[in-house]
Formats: structure tokens, C-alpha cells, sequence
């Protein structure tokens, strides 16, 4: 295993399955869809914090991983009805630019944990 456990846990974004509502501003709606991805990436990153913190657990198995995945996939949820609620889905644009903000300096906070490309 590695040391923080980057390659190894994934936040994707996947074309053929996406779509858009186009009878709305577009600009807007994609937006809102980048930064509920970005949300996704702190959930995706604390994961893997949450690994890399708990990795003399696996010389003991794997069943805590299930627990810590199910936890960040919970709070990620709850996260995105606060995210969809307080920006109206991306149209308030003063609450959107807060939530951007916020999002871009957690991810920050955890840039320990972000995935690399090569």
C-alpha cells in the first residue's frame, strides 16, 4: 500500500454518464456541476486521510474501510443538500461564489491528499 493511499481511492467524472439541462444557462449549470465535483474531491481527500491515519488497522483487515467510506459518502451527502439548498443549485451567485471559496480552501487544507496526475 502507499503512504497516503492517493492512487488508490478516485473522485471521477464520467462523460458518457453526465448530461445537462440546456434549456437553462448553461454557463451557470456548469458551474454549479464543477464546483459539486470539487465538493466531492474534500470527501474524496479526507478519505484518504482517513486511510493514511488508520493504516496499521489494515494489518488487521480491510472491514474498517467499508466504515470510513460509508462515513464520507454520509457527509458528503449532507453536504451537497447544504451546497444545492444555499445556492439554489448554482443560480444564487453570491452564495455560490461563498461556496466556491470555501470548497477552494479546503481543498487546500488537503492538497496532502489530492491525486497527482502523471
Amino acid at each position: 500500500m502507499t503512504k497516503n493511499f492517493n492512487n488508490k481511492v478516485h473522485n471521477c467524472f464520467i462523460p458518457s454518464a453526465s448530461w445537462i439541462d440546456t434549456s437553462y444557462d448553461i454557463k451557470t449549470s456548469l458551474r454549479y456541476q464543477q464546483t459539486l465535483f470539487d465538493l466531492s474531491e474534500i470527501y474524496a481527500r479526507r478519505f484518504r486521510k482517513d486511510l493514511k491515519d488508520n493504516r496499521k488497522k489494515l494489518l488487521k483487515g480491510t472491514d474498517f474501510v467499508k466504515e470510513l467510506n460509508t462515513k464520507q459518502v454520509t457527509d458528503f451527502s449532507k453536504r451537497r443538500i447544504d451546497y444545492d439548498s444555499e445556492t439554489q443549485f448554482g443560480t444564487n451567485k453570491i452564495m455560490q461564489e461563498r461556496w466556491e471559496s470555501l470548497i477552494q480552501l479546503e481543498l487546500d487544507q488537503l492538497k496532502e491528499f489530492a491525486v497527482v496526475e502523471k
